[in-house]
């Protein structure tokens, strides 16, 4: 849940837990039918937990003890070469990532899966569900990246003319605004809106990315990561 109002002070964030809605099984469910259209065996494996939760720890400030630069990517990679190496070797490897995208004109970054509030009560004020998501191939043998794309987004157009958000979003009405993080847990037209999101974007992006692929197609292995936000 993220509200942008017209200051920095009036802005907020809150997490939702969504474990419940199962959208991690149905990007896989989603991805495996592409997948096999284009000719390729899927396969999931499990990152390994304790890595995983390292991974998605916030990270620290520089104020904090943190680092000033950290290769997120690199970690990743890493991650990726834990999980696969209980599983047999595949031609490359599907990672579903939540990204981030600036909002508009704003200083704000929207993450994931999420609904956002922006000018309350005021003439411009809008509400948005969305889905800011990576869609990236890694290579099977080098764990090389082969392909990142942001889910159903289409460099500029959408960016220009549509809700300034490089992923999926689509506007509702101001109904839609949870009274905190545990309604927005329970409200179904959050939880459909996020599955559908998933599905229409991964059928818009996936196809696309494999097409840029020259690797031969026996098969390949589907990792869901995020989308669980909003974050």
């Amino acid at each position: 849940m993220h509200k942008v109002g017209l200051t920095i002070l009036t802005n907020s964030y809150d997490e939702v837990a969504i474990d419940s809605w199962g959208l991690d099984d149905g990007a896989v469910r989603a991805a495996t039918t592409i997948l096999a259209r284009h000719g390729y065996a899927a396969r999931r494996f499990s990152l390994p937990a304790a890595q995983l939760a390292a991974f998605e720890k916030p990270a620290k400030s520089v104020l904090e003890g943190g680092e000033l630069f950290h290769d997120y990517a690199k970690d990743l990679v890493e991650l990726i070469r834990a999980g696969a190496a209980s599983t047999a070797k595949c031609d490359f490897y599907l990672v579903i990532i939540r990204g981030a995208s600036r909002y508009a004109n704003t200083h704000d970054n929207l993450i994931g899966l999420g609904i956002l509030q922006h000018g309350e009560d005021y003439w411009f004020a809008q509400h948005l569900v969305h889905a800011v998501v990576d869609v990236n191939l890694y290579d099977g043998a080098t764990f090389k990246l082969r392909k990142c794309a942001f889910m159903g987004w289409e460099p500029f157009s959408k960016f220009l003319t549509g809700d300034g958000i490089r992923g999926m979003s689509r506007k509702v009405d101001k109904t839609w605004w949870p009274s905190s993080p545990a309604a927005a847990a329970q409200d179904t037209r959050f939880r459909d809106a996020m599955r559908d999101m998933i599905v229409q974007g991964l059928a818009e992006t996936l196809p696309k990315s494999l097409a840029a692929l020259s690797a031969p197609k026996p098969e390949a292995a589907a990792v869901p990561r995020d989308p669980d936000g909003p974050h």
